[in-house]
């Protein structure tokens, strides 16, 4: 975009405007670069031209919790260069973003000079900003509350489903060490396979309610983790009539194994279900972008996501229209996908499907 036509300007006359431009720094930022870290000295107001910016705290966990985006046409920082205190927040990219610069003492100066409008708007801002920390903070507190209720409930199936699961997985494997019938092998195989992953959905579920849960990476094939995918969905797919095409790259990655599968299987869910009774299909593409990055496209043929729900598709206990689910999936899905060096976006459109799209880095 062009820098005149960033809201910051609105309520300068032409004067302030061109003395503002003059004085601005324009500059390119790449994905987790930090503009400014929390309690630095707030020496300028930082003006989005494109990409995004993420305003976060830390919290006594050491945990940095997103306070707000700023996205293309607005801004951030103005609240330290008018109260001349500590920045409050961290500012660090998210998306590559191109960002202008205006010092804190120019602004401050044309804010002297100029009608009492401009002010005013600062102002108002402000006051704006304090509303929506102030909201965001409630919200998060209930979350946590939330949050604590599902890891004391996640914490009661583990050890409910332990025993259990021990006596069904010995059986199992004394059946398949019993026989030399190779079907029964392969369905030993195939049941002793989701018990592993029964549990560990709830072990997933609980160290998402504690925000902790190590990483167990392991080297393997793009087509090796999908065609354990494909094995494992089958029969949940012909039930539902939905028809699954997969194209794997050949390429390597490191991976959880266990827990990126628990991301595939969480977007593969939400697609089945938004395709419903009707029939349709689901489409995996694979490839390699340029910076040595696995792209993942998970194509469904189904309604759409609901607007009303599209900015916060990520986040705990969002749902909307199924018969079932916690509203948990996409934001532990996005939590594992981050916890590999990556990132899981979507594209939607009503009526004509939904597209999510994970980006993790290959091995080189």
């Amino acid at each position: 975009m062009q820098l005149i036509e960033n809201s910051f300007f609105e309520p300068f006359t032409e004067a302030a405007r061109q003395r503002l431009v003059a004085s601005i720094n324009v500059t390119r930022h790449g994905p987790g670069e930090v503009l400014f870290e929390e309690a630095d000295p707030p020496d300028a107001v930082f003006l989005v031209l494109s990409g995004s910016v993420a305003l976060s705290k830390r919290t006594h966990q050491g945990q940095a919790e997103t306070l707000a985006r700023v996205y293309e046409g607005e801004y951030f920082g103005e609240m330290g260069v008018i109260d001349h205190l500590g920045r409050s927040a961290t500012a660090s990219v998210e998306t590559e973003a191109t960002v202008a610069r205006v010092p804190g003492d120019v602004l401050m100066d044309v804010l002297r000079r100029e009608p009492s409008a401009a002010s005013l708007h600062f102002v108002h801002r402000v006051s704006e900003y304090l509303r929506t920390t102030n909201a965001r903070f409630i919200a998060q507190v209930l979350q946590k509350e939330r949050m604590q209720l599902v890891g004391e409930m996640a914490s009661s199936i583990i050890h409910d489903f332990k025993n259990p699961m021990t006596s069904i997985q010995l059986g199992i494997e004394m059946i398949g060490q019993s026989t030399q019938d190779a079907t029964a092998q392969r369905y030993c195989e195939l049941i002793l396979g989701q018990l592993r992953r029964m549990l560990a959905m709830a072990e997933e579920l609980l160290a998402y309610s504690r925000g902790s849960g190590e990483l167990q990476k392991e080297r393997l094939t793009v087509r090796q983790l999908f065609h354990e995918f494909r094995v494992y969905n089958e029969d949940f797919l012909s039930r539902g009539n939905v028809a699954l095409s997969i194209e794997a790259v050949d390429a390597e990655i490191e991976v959880d194994r266990t827990r990126f599968m628990r991301v595939l299987q969480n977007v593969l869910n939400n697609a089945v279900e938004a395709i419903g009774d009707a029939s349709g299909g689901i489409s995996i593409l694979t490839s390699i972008e340029t910076e040595g990055t696995l792209r993942i496209d998970i194509i469904d043929t189904g309604p759409g996501i609901p607007e009303a729900i599209r900015s916060r598709v990520f986040e705990p206990f969002v749902t909307c229209g199924k018969r079932r689910g916690t509203g948990l999936g996409m934001a532990i899905a996005r939590t594992i996908v981050e916890a590999h060096g990556g990132s899981i976006t979507f594209e939607t459109e009503t009526g004509k499907g939904t597209t999510f799209t994970i980006r993790i880095p290959c091995v080189v």
